[in-house]
């Protein structure tokens, strides 16, 4: 039979979750905020450098910035990280909810059957995924990664073509 202590572990362990994705969900705004203000501050001086070399280097890495925001926004989309947060923190509060009313009636040690409906409810109302911010940061390198060395391939043809 399940216990308020059970609830407690499960509101505990979603609000870790909120507060871990609300948080990479700034930063990783953040991160891409900063990628497209600077793609934008270069395309102004590679318009102000006088020589033709270097502007060709300067728009060749904003080309790269700028493939790199289109990567973080993807990585976005794949872990969703602001939608994750906001539905653990739904999925915390109604816990709370259960778990005050539970504590109201202090001489109760287990949950009746229509409040385990309701927790068994709120566990499953939210996908519960735990990408780790190693695994987020694997995941977002290795992309760029990607983008690093196909912008070498790149970099490469183009000279040995010239």
């Amino acid at each position: 039979m399940l216990t308020p202590t059970d609830v407690s572990s499960h509101r505990d362990k979603y609000k870790a979750l909120e507060a871990s994705n609300k948080r990479f969900a700034f930063w990783h705004d953040v991160g891409v905020i900063a990628l497209s203000a600077l793609a934008t501050a270069l395309l102004g001086v590679a318009e102000m450098e006088g020589s033709p070399n270097c502007r060709n280097v300067i728009r060749t890495a904003t080309l790269f910035i700028t493939a790199m925001v289109t990567v973080f926004s993807a990585c976005n989309q794949f872990f969703k990280f602001k939608e994750h947060g906001e539905a653990y923190g739904l999925a915390r509060a109604r816990l709370s909810r259960l778990l005050r009313r539970l504590q109201a009636d202090s001489e109760r040690t287990s949950l009746s059957a229509e409040e385990a409906t309701e927790l068994e409810d709120v566990l499953t109302s939210t996908e519960l995924v735990e990408w780790s911010i190693w695994t987020r940061a694997t995941i977002i390198a290795a992309a760029t990664a990607g983008l690093v060395l196909l912008g070498v391939v790149g970099g490469c043809l183009w000279c040995v073509s010239r």
